[in-house]
């Protein structure tokens, strides 16, 4: 049973627990944090109606100077500023989410990174605890069949599924299958 745990916990953490396997996981997952396409579209369009509106308050702004109509002037002033308001809202929400997601990304990719540095330690140094951590990893169980090679020399072969969700907590899946020679990463479509 020795040999056994040593030999899943060493293929797990070699394997699954892969630190070139699972940064191409969380950079993918990070990649879905990206600001939805087309935000930049929409911050020039904003800005670009912020510059219109800039110019109409202006032109208003003269047109009272000139003793124009004032009821009507300042009800158009009013309707602009309001506008204004509105859009400088909407551009501060756009930069505030590009921000908050840049921070946001950063925080996740060092929890991340501390998550799977805890699990690769602990599979090879507490196997109660190790077992957990398979628990978690395993999407089904370790199947293990008895073989003999060309000499007579008998040994098992295990496979079995494995998933960094829980290492993502939600945030991107990976599944990975077992096969008889390793563990062999294969992303969904």
């Amino acid at each position: 049973m020795n040999v056994a745990d040593r030999a899943v916990l060493v293929a797990v953490r070699d394997d699954i627990l892969n630190p070139e396997l699972v940064r191409e996981v969380i950079r993918t997952a990070l990649g879905l944090l990206e600001p939805a396409s087309g935000t930049d579209t929409r911050r020039e369009i904003l800005a670009r109606r912020l510059n219109e509106i800039e110019r109409e308050l202006l032109n208003l702004a003269g047109a009272v100077a000139r003793g124009g109509e004032l009821d009507s002037l300042l009800a158009a002033v009013r309707d602009r500023e309001r506008q204004r308001d509105l859009v400088r809202t909407e551009l501060a929400t756009l930069e505030g989410l590009s921000f908050v997601s840049q921070a946001a990304r950063r925080d996740l990719e060092r929890a991340f990174r501390a998550k799977l540095a805890d699990w690769r330690a602990l599979l090879t140094r507490h196997v109660p605890q190790a077992r957990k951590v398979l628990q978690t990893l395993l999407v089904e169980r370790l199947v293990f069949t008895p073989k003999a090679d060309d000499t007579g020399d008998r040994y098992y072969e295990f496979t079995g599924r494995g998933s960094l969700e829980s290492l993502l907590a939600g945030v991107a899946r990976a599944k990975v299958c077992v096969s008889p020679t390793g563990f062999e990463p294969v992303f969904p479509d």
